[in-house]
């Protein structure tokens, strides 16, 4: 649970539907993967994610929210709660500041 106010932006990271693959065999790929592998899997999306956000402040570029009907500009030390994989086996919840 969150306090209100607590973040500045709180971002959800889900999967985008592909021919290529269902969630399910995205999943299934992903419980495969030795722990170590895994686990670094993750930490790389979190490390790009943070990354963009980092690059998005520098520039000052503002970002469109889902549906675009609101633009917002990320600063540095903005506090973000960043979700991966919501109602999955991998949920992840990693909360840092814009650098």
């Amino acid at each position: 649970p969150f306090k209100k106010g607590e973040f500045d932006y709180y971002i959800t990271l889900g999967l985008q539907s592909s021919d290529h693959y269902t969630d399910d065999e995205f999943y299934k790929f992903l419980s495969n993967m030795n722990i170590s592998f895994r686990t670094d899997f993750i930490n790389k999306l979190i490390k790009e994610v943070k990354s963009q956000l980092a690059d998005l402040a520098l520039n000052k570029q503002s970002s469109e929210l889902i549906g675009g009907y609101k633009k917002i500009q990320f600063q540095s030390n903005d506090y973000i709660a960043l979700k991966l994989f919501e109602g999955s086996d991998y949920e992840t919840l990693k909360k840092f500041h814009i650098k």
